[in-house]
């Protein structure tokens, strides 16, 4: 939409193959959020200024009264679903689930299940949202940000499957992903599996990132969005499960990703 292409990095091509797609993007010289974020480059007026922007991004995004037949609910569950079942099929599946029945006290298999409960207990909030036409994959790596020009560009946006309309639940889930998980501190080494005097195992974050005003403003998101803070947690938490498969060829950020979706929901 064209209230929206300000806000994409412009495409020049685009070309779809056989077996692989490809398009030529414009540079910018901007620093994705990301990359900012862990080399101490932003600040608490950052972040607001970020999530202001983002924000308003969205706002601009919903598209109202679109018969959705509860495709954005079931489409989430049968995602958590295929992510997980291809999960179990790799060899370090048991291993994993062993660690974690014995370090953490929960099981791989119940954690998906209550997951995928708690999503279900939220159905009502899913459905009732209007439909944004979705980035899909907000995460920060994938927003360029231009602090001095207050100015940001969506890079890597998911396919286009049922024309780009999603809950926003996932967007902002998204968001959250990295805001509230440290999905970020993770993927770039910036964190470690400690064990406590009861030999129970917890992530220990190289880098504190919850003093700038992370989660005021993915509240404050929340609420402009009349979005349920309680179930983008919950859709979070199913979001570090989901990519444990995406993120096989590193076990320890497997362990990690999975130790993280299970302290998300002991959060909230």
């Amino acid at each position: 939409p064209k209230k929206l292409s300000h806000h994409y990095a412009q495409v020049y091509s685009f070309n779809e193959l056989k077996n692989h797609s490809q398009y030529e993007v414009k540079s910018y010289d901007m620093l994705d959020f990301s990359y900012q974020l862990i080399n101490d480059m932003i600040d608490k007026t950052d972040v607001e200024n970020f999530f202001s922007i983002v924000k308003s991004f969205l706002a601009d995004s919903v598209i109202k009264k679109v018969d959705k037949k509860n495709t954005d609910f079931n489409d989430l569950l049968l995602k958590n679903e295929k992510r997980f079942n291809l999960l179990k099929q790799f060899d370090f599946f048991d291993d994993l689930n062993k660690f974690c029945e014995t370090y953490a006290d929960f099981s791989l298999n119940n954690h998906f299940q209550n997951l995928q409960s708690l999503i279900n207990d939220k159905k009502k909030y899913i459905i009732n949202s209007n439909q944004i036409f979705s980035h899909g994959d907000l995460c920060f790596s994938n927003i360029l940000f231009d602090k001095e020009v207050l100015e940001i560009k969506l890079i890597d946006p998911r396919g286009y499957e049922n024309k780009g309309l999603r809950t926003p639940y996932y967007d902002v889930a998204k968001l959250s992903h990295s805001a509230l998980g440290y999905y970020d501190l993770i993927i770039n080494d910036l964190c470690e599996i400690k064990m406590n005097n009861n030999m129970r195992c917890f992530l220990d974050f190289k880098k504190n990132i919850s003093n700038i005003g992370f989660k005021l403003c993915l509240k404050n998101m929340a609420n402009s969005l009349n979005l349920d803070y309680k179930t983008i947690r919950i859709v979070e938490s199913s979001l570090f499960l989901s990519m444990l498969p995406l993120h096989k060829e590193n076990l320890k950020k497997v362990y990690m990703l999975a130790l993280r979706s299970k302290e998300i929901l002991e959060e909230i």
